[in-house]
């Protein structure tokens, strides 16, 4: 009975552990038939501004807590001006807000991080759901 109860514990773990990867949430996301869904062109230059947040953060050497919490600023100006132009509708848009609610969580978390090792493993996480944009989205 016991060994039934480490191997359901250890299937639980490892079937959670392979719907996350580094505390987002993948399984949502998905392409459009096999295609890059089409997003609009504000859509687009509103993500290469974010990209472009993040490669300044990155290229910087100060990875501060507080380097951190400055870029988490405009990480969220950026994309709350992302939301309030968005124009898309239909699938697409859905697809979208897949991609966007992860890293609004991973965004609104930095701003709650108290430490630089948690503002570190956070901004990884934001820096993997940034990347995942250009596998989905064209």
């Amino acid at each position: 009975m016991k060994k039934l109860l480490i191997l359901l514990s250890v299937t639980a773990m490892l079937w959670a552990c392979n719907r996350q990867q580094h505390g987002i949430v993948t399984d949502k996301l998905v392409l459009n038939n096999g295609a890059k869904w089409k997003v609009d062109t504000g859509t687009n230059d509103h993500v290469k501004n974010l990209e472009a947040i993040l490669k300044n953060f990155n290229s910087q050497s100060d990875q501060s807590l507080t380097a951190c919490k400055k870029t988490d600023k405009a990480l969220e100006n950026s994309l709350s001006a992302m939301v309030s132009t968005c124009k898309m509708t239909g699938p697409a848009h859905d697809a979208l807000h897949q991609w966007l609610e992860p890293l609004e969580e991973q965004i609104a978390k930095l701003k709650q991080t108290s430490t630089t090792a948690d503002a570190a493993r956070t901004m990884r996480n934001i820096n993997l759901q940034m990347n995942r944009y250009t596998k989905y989205f064209e």
